[in-house]
């Protein structure tokens, strides 16, 4: 940027007060010069060239600075932490790479929440945390071999939760406590600032927020005759009551209602791939309208009863 903050000066970038949001992908290697900012990839790609020591994002000495929502490839060090303390690393897809991260002499560092698909190595030296606890978990790592059977804190509890059993151990000094078992994917709701995020070992495709129906639809889809999952994050905005779930026009077998707090529900729930899903907070006559129409259309519905007044920002 032309304050000297972002590196080099013809990244499409737009800067509002300390957020710096991406607007298209980029080809070439981003250098971060002040602390406490967000990046925002939005979506958007960061690509290198897979050259020796090349960097996706370089927060050398950095500190209080967010990057999330980018998907980042073919750099042997994705994100290059070097003497840098107390930065967010979440909501990233990261392929391609030989090191996620080059932390030498870094300590304090949060990644967690991010998609790893494929790395032959994690992270190059460095003390940090790469999850923020029981239930919110981890991160995704593609190349993990870990089983789903208990949840709860200390993976004790019978039952799925889309978290792995064993910890992923990265090396000596790091390791995840709680690793995603499907890639996590976030999803911005229109008109409002609260976000929703889906971990599955399905495809999702075609996410709508209808606001006139107030109901939030996708598709979820798999492999024939294999079991999928869906862990949702649900912001109480949408959902207010204790949800009632469908699958094809029938209960689950398995449903796990991980928390509800305040802001969100946590909810996990099983199927037979590929399957349509309704989740409610009551049954009513119009859902039995919605469950007709999705007997032909594969999706996930989540509904909530709202007043006739729409939905403000």
């Amino acid at each position: 940027m032309f304050d000297g903050t972002i590196n080099p000066l013809a990244a499409p970038i737009e800067k509002t007060g300390d957020v710096y949001s991406l607007i298209s992908d980029f080809y070439g290697s981003i250098e971060i010069h002040r602390d406490n900012i967000i990046f925002n990839g939005n979506g958007h790609k960061i690509i290198g060239n897979g050259s020796d020591e090349s960097i996706g994002l370089n927060l050398t000495e950095r500190s209080g600075t967010t990057i999330k929502n980018l998907d980042i490839s073919h750099f042997q060090y994705v994100i290059y932490l070097s003497s840098a303390e107390n930065n967010i690393i979440s909501g990233n897809t990261i392929s391609d790479c030989t090191y996620v991260i080059y932390a030498k002499g870094s300590k304090n560092n949060k990644i967690y929440m991010n998609n790893f698909l494929d790395q032959t190595n994690s992270v190059y030296q460095g003390v940090n945390y790469w999850d923020i606890g029981y239930p919110y978990g981890g991160n995704f790592w593609g190349n993990q071999e870990n089983e789903d059977n208990y949840s709860g804190i200390s993976q004790e509890t019978i039952g799925s939760d889309g978290l792995g059993e064993m910890m992923y151990d990265i090396d000596e000094d790091n390791y995840d406590s709680y690793p995603l078992m499907g890639r996590i994917l976030f999803f911005k709701i229109p008109s409002l600032t609260e976000e929703l995020y889906i971990i599955s070992n399905s495809s999702i495709n075609s996410i709508n927020f209808n606001f006139e129906e107030h109901s939030i639809s996708y598709t979820a889809t798999g492999t024939e005759g294999t079991v999928g999952f869906c862990r949702i994050m649900i912001p109480i905005t949408i959902i207010e009551e204790s949800p009632t779930i469908f699958v094809n026009g029938e209960e689950p077998q398995y449903v796990n209602n991980i928390f509800n707090n305040a802001t969100h529900r946590l909810i996990y729930f099983s199927y037979e791939n590929p399957k349509n899903v309704i989740i409610i907070p009551e049954f009513s006559n119009i859902i039995l309208v919605i469950m007709f129409a999705f007997s032909i259309f594969s999706g996930v519905i989540l509904r909530k009863k709202f007043c006739s007044t729409p939905m403000q920002k």
